[in-house]
Formats: structure tokens, sequence, C-alpha cells
């Protein structure tokens, strides 16, 4: 629930080291009335310091990445796994990949560098070691390469500075027991020029007593597949080049017109803020201070953080900006492929195990920094009324019998136009009228996630997952929202980001958003009213035999809690996402496609109770489930048995009739049996001649389907866990 109206948008751009230590900061002392958002493509962040030691297997990629997401979450800063492609700097908007832009008052960039690809075929034909994602990938590849190659491979690492060594020492370290052997690429006579000569001399025996060979006065001129030649005309074949070069900026600083160096990057001031616009700040590798530009490394973007955080809070305040001043000298760290490193400070320089272990105890503590974080609260600790606070991943829903209770009390008028209302088990209404009949279906949900724009695509597809499971003919919609108090401009925003995402998914839908409703109040939410035409086709009854297919994976509730708690990874709530916005539309065609007609949407009341209304009216026939066969979402069973459960949960299995056999299947899966989910998949009866075919065309169309269960005779249960 959002306490305090919105006035201005902080914009960070890039999931860097400064910027997740500027979350930090002002998650502990939040700017009043401004709101922070995160862009990042990715939700896991490297931490660059890391990365030979997950190479060498000394650390697994979970121990050497952020969990941006859960940080953001952990914070109350929003955030938008997106790809920024463009700035448009005099509307100050952020462009990004596959969605609209998202403006901006402050905007501050910490999106790192790759390796410069400026040799011919470089970009081709090598590895760059950024970005780390898809480095590792690659690298997981390779390494399967090497263990099952009939020959011995050749490995090469082009580079001749810190980052070059250490990598391809872990990478020999790695691989040190099959027959590959790496190479070391140095444009000349010695390594590490950035450093003292003595790192340089330590680093180069370091390498000749792990087996890498060294290539000398190595000045690449070209690449080719497999091939590296020299200016010189020297040739050397390899099976894998690894790119580890100067860092090389992106193009959208300069061709945005943001004032940059000459390799690109951009320009600031030693307030770290442009120095052609003043509301945009760069840090970490992305930035270069004017007059006084360092080289691109990851202690300057630390050390930064605290200069950036306190900067945007005093261009806010219209107050002085403070100076960042690099040192002139700070503590090296590098390992060495084993568990042995080097250090250097100026002049000075040590090696041995007892550095690496200096090194990983330093590493290991600014990880730390992002782990196991404690709820915030304006007074500092978690109240019991945040504990018990809904989550968000329960489908808006009031309970099943409540419902049913409240709705079972009401004297409404009959109306002959009314085919089916609110006495029908069913979640559309049937509508007569001199042209036909019309299908109908309302849902209004609380912003499940803290992106606008993706939320309201994800409540257009949950509303319209009703037509999906009764008709071919989706017509038009109306919109209930209610916008968080805030500013005119921040109103504005807000308002076009969710409605942009909902009309995207209507139109996808050929739905014509035709009027609606606004309102302010303490919280983002969105109501739907979807109509449709009515299908006449008749479709096969459900008879004994016919198999039970779900088309997405269960788990939206626990997830949600699990984030709300702090304990859910940021890839699981990114898997989560995704399968929030897979529409059920084609999943609805395929089925009516076949004459299959008897089908529901999974939404807040859980598989069993949705399963279980399937069955109104029917005394003689049974549901048997088979809780074995039933897609999960990553995270789902961890956080279940951890006791994870989402609020509706105990209202949904107290609204369960008994259930044969569910003594025999473990807690943690009765849990998700009745987890509310939002933007669920659809559970069908499906005839079992046409399972596979069914199945096939399911699977086609990218939906995780599977049959969960089976009709059979009816018995003392109407569900039976087998």
């Amino acid at each position: 629930m959002q306490i305090n109206p919105v006035h201005k948008d902080i914009v960070l751009v890039g999931g860097g080291h400064s910027h997740a230590l500027v979350i930090r900061n002002l998650a502990m002392n939040p700017i009043p009335g401004t709101r922070i958002t995160l862009i990042s493509r990715d939700a896991l962040t490297p931490y660059s310091g890391m990365l030979p030691g997950l190479v060498a297997g000394h650390y697994t990629h979970e121990e050497i990445h952020i969990d941006l997401r859960s940080v953001c979450q952990w914070a109350g800063v929003r955030f938008i796994e997106s790809e920024m492609t463009a700035l448009d700097l005099a509307e100050q908007l952020v462009e990004l990949q596959g969605r609209p832009a998202v403006p901006y008052d402050v905007l501050s960039l910490d999106t790192g560098s790759t390796p410069l690809l400026n040799i011919p075929g470089s970009e081709r034909y090598t590895t760059p070691v950024k970005p780390v994602y898809t480095f590792y990938e690659r690298w997981e590849r390779l390494r399967s390469r090497v263990n099952t190659a009939p020959e011995p491979m050749h490995l090469g690492v082009v580079g001749a500075g810190a980052g070059g060594f250490e990598l391809v020492m872990a990478m020999q370290h790695a691989l040190s027991s099959t027959q590959c052997q790496c190479h070391w690429f140095l444009r000349g006579a010695t390594a590490i020029n950035e450093r003292p000569d003595s790192v340089g001399i330590r680093a180069l025996a370091a390498a000749d007593r792990a087996g890498v060979q060294v290539h000398r006065n190595f000045d690449v001129q070209t690449v080719s597949e497999g091939l590296l030649t020299s200016t010189d005309g020297q040739q050397f074949e390899l099976q894998e080049i690894i790119w580890c070069t100067a860092a090389g900026a992106p193009h959208w600083p300069s061709t945005s017109g943001l004032s940059t160096d000459d390799k690109g990057f951009v320009l600031t001031h030693n307030t770290l803020q442009s120095v052609s616009h003043p509301t945009v700040f760069a840090s970490g590798d992305i930035g270069t201070v004017e007059h006084s530009p360092n080289a691109k490394a990851g202690v300057y973007a630390v050390r930064q953080a605290p200069i950036l955080a306190y900067n945007l809070r005093a261009l806010l305040s219209n107050k002085p900006l403070r100076q960042f001043r690099a040192q002139k000298t700070f503590l090296s760290l590098m390992a060495t492929g084993g568990k042995n490193a080097i250090a250097s400070r100026g002049m000075m320089t040590i090696e041995g195990a007892w550095v690496w272990r200096w090194k990983h105890a330093i590493d290991s503590k600014f990880m730390n920094l992002f782990r196991h974080l404690k709820p915030i609260s304006m007074s500092g600790s978690v109240s019991n009324q945040d504990r018990e606070m809904p989550c968000s991943g329960c489908g808006s829903k009031v309970a099943r019998n409540d419902l049913a209770s409240v709705l079972a009390s009401l004297k409404v008028v009959e109306n002959d136009s009314v085919q089916m209302g609110i006495g029908a088990a069913d979640d559309v209404a049937l509508l007569q009228s001199s042209t036909g009949t019309m299908v109908q279906s309302v849902d209004h949900l609380r912003a499940i996630v803290d992106d606008p724009y993706l939320f309201g695509r994800i409540t257009a597809l949950h509303a319209l997952s009703d037509l999906f499971t009764a008709t071919d003919v989706p017509t038009s919609a109306q919109v209930l929202v209610t916008i968080p108090y805030g500013s005119a401009k921040i109103v504005r925003r807000e308002l076009t980001a969710l409605l942009t995402g909902c009309v995207e998914e209507c139109n996808k839908a050929g739905v014509s958003l035709v009027g609606g409703h606004t309102t302010e109040g303490s919280e983002l939410t969105l109501g739907l009213v979807v109509n449709g035409e009515a299908s006449d086709s008749p479709h096969a009854k459900p008879v004994e035999g016919d198999v039970l297919v779900l088309t997405q994976p269960l788990g939206i509730g626990i997830l949600f809690r699990g984030q709300m708690e702090g304990v859910a990874k940021g890839y699981w709530i990114s898997a989560a996402i995704e399968s929030m916005l897979k529409s059920n539309e084609m999943a609805g065609r395929i089925f009516r496609s076949l004459d299959v007609g008897t089908m529901t949407d999974i939404t807040g009341f859980g598989l069993l109770n949705h399963a279980d209304n399937m069955l109104e009216g029917s005394d003689s026939l049974r549901f048997a489930i088979n809780p074995g066969a039933i897609p999960l979402l990553p995270g789902v069973l961890e956080l279940s048995e951890a006791g994870i459960q989402s609020t509706l949960l105990e209202k949904n299995i107290q609204s369960l009739p008994a259930i044969d056999g569910m003594s025999k299947v473990n807690h943690a899966m009765q849990n998700i049996l009745s987890d509310p989910q939002t933007g669920g998949g659809l559970l069908a009866i499906v005839p079992k001649a046409l399972q596979h075919s069914v199945l096939d065309q399911l699977v086609a169309a990218n939906y995780e389907a599977a049959v969960i269960g089976a009709v059979a005779k009816a018995s003392e249960h109407r569900l039976v866990a087998e």
C-alpha cells in the first residue's frame, strides 16, 4: 500500500555495483514523495570480482549474483526487467525493448561496459567476457565439449589486463583434469601494465606454473573462425577465443546526445552529473569523470555509490552536490585459478593462499549486503499488521464459501434476457438480446506487480480468460481504475503505463476498450468488464474415461507470498510473471476446435475448487486427480515445503468437500492444489482419444500442458487424489 503521494521519479538504468548500493542507501533513508525505479535487462546481476571464482568452480552461479528483483522488493523500489535501447533526453524518456518508454525526472546510468570489439572479426568469431550471462552460458557448453572432445582442445584468452589473467587462470584450473590447453595472448612483452611491474611478473610466473601457454608480443590484427592473426604475421589456431580486452562503450550515449569522452562513455563532472544534461548521472564503467578519468574497475563503481546516492537526493532538494575523489592507489586482488591470489597496493605486492582467503572474505562481505535482508518499516521493524497483509497473488478473491453465501442471500430481480447469472456455477453471464447471446464477465485485481504496464497486461489477460473458455469472439471491455495519489504528472504516467498494457492485450484478442471509470486511492487496482458473443456450437459432454488437461503450471499465490516475505528468488518471480503473461486464448481455441467445451480457468479459488465447481450439477461423475502429474512453477514446491502459503489458502481448503486419498499427498503439495492463482491456465475435460492431439497442439503453442487426472464414475467423494 502506498503511504505518501509520489511527485518525482528517479529512474536507475542498469544493475551495476553502484546502483545496487544506491538502492540499499535509499531504502534505509527514503526520499519523501519520490519513486525509485530500477531498469535492468536481467533480474540477476553478477559481482565481477567473483566471476573468475565461478569459472574456476569455487562458487556457484547463485553465489556470485545479486538478486535485483528481491533487493528491489525489499527496498520498495519498482523493478522493470527490460533492456534500454535509447534515451530521449528532450522528453526525458528511457526507451525500452518491446514495451513503452519510462519517463524520469532524474536519471542515473550504471550499465557497465563490454570488451572493445574493434579488431576485424572479433565481434563475430569471439566470445566476449561481458555480458556475463552470455559468456557463462557459452562457458558451460564449452566445458561439455571439452569433456567429450576426441582430441585436445586449445582455448585462448585475448587481453593482457587483470581480467584476462584471472580468467585464463580460472579456465586452466577448471580444465586441469582434461587434455585442454589454455593460451594467454599479450599485445606486448609484459602483462597487467596498469599495475606495478611486480604484479605482472608474479602473474606471468603463476601462469607458467599453472601450465598456461603465454604468447607475448602477439598484437592481434584479425580474427577469423578459430584463428588469430597478429600484426607481424603470426597465426594460432584455437577451438574457442575469449575476448577480454579494454572496455568498450555502447552506441546509445553518443547517439542520444549526451556528451561523451573520446571512447563513447558518458562524460560527467566529479559530482557524477552529466556535463551536458544536469538531470542525468552516470557511474561505474559507463561514466568517465571529466579531467580525472580512471581505469574501468569495479572498485570505482563501489566507491562512487555513496556520492551518487547523496547527489540524487541533493538534486531533488536543491542542495549542493558532493564531489567524487578517486583514490590514487587502492587494494587490488587477483585470483590465480586455485585458491591462491596476488594482492597489490601502490608498489607493495604479496601472494599466497591467505590472500585468496582475504579476497574471499571481502567479496563475501559485499555480497552479504544483498542477502537475507530484513524487512523495513517506518519504525524499522515489521509490525503484525504487515505480516497479516493479504498477499497480491490471490487473484483478489473473497473465499468461495463466503462469496456463495452472500450471493445466495441476495434477492435479484429476474429478467428474461439473463440466461445465466449469479446463480450459475460459471464465471461468465449469458445475456440474450435481439441480435444473439452475449457473454459477459468481470474481474478486478490489486497490483500483483509494481510495474503498471505489466500489471495492465496481466489483469487484462486474467479478465479475458473467462471469455476464452466460453467463446471465440470476445468483443469489448470497460475498465475500472484506482490510481494511487500523486501529482498530476505522476498520475498521468501511471495511468498511461497501466492502460497501455491493458489495451495491448485487449487489442491482441480483438477486444475494443470502449470506456471505463478512474478514481484515486491508496493503491493501484484495475478491473475489467469484458464482453463477447456466445458460441452456438454444441460440445461433447464429459463421460467416464475422459482426461483432465491443465495448460499452465501452478504456484502464483505461494510465489508472491514468498516475495512479500523476502524468501522467493527473483528468477522464480520472473518465471511466474512470464506464466501470467501467457494468454489462454489459443488454448481455448484448441479445445473448442476439438469440441471440448467443458473447461474453466484456474484463478483465485485454486485448482481443486475450480475442478469441484466443474462437477456442479453432475451426480454421476467424479475427478481422479494425480498430484504428481501437475506442472509447477520454479520454486513453488521449495517455498511450500518451507511453510509459505498465500492468504486465501486456508479459506480455499475450507471451501472444499472431503477428498478421498488426500492424506497420502504430502502437505506441501496439498497446499499447492488449493493455491490461488492470478492469470492461471485452463483446466479442460478432454475425450481420452483426443488427449495426444490436444497435448501436441498445446505444446506447439508453448503451453506447459499436462494430463493431470481422469473422469470416473461417481462415488462417495467427487474428488479423488491418486
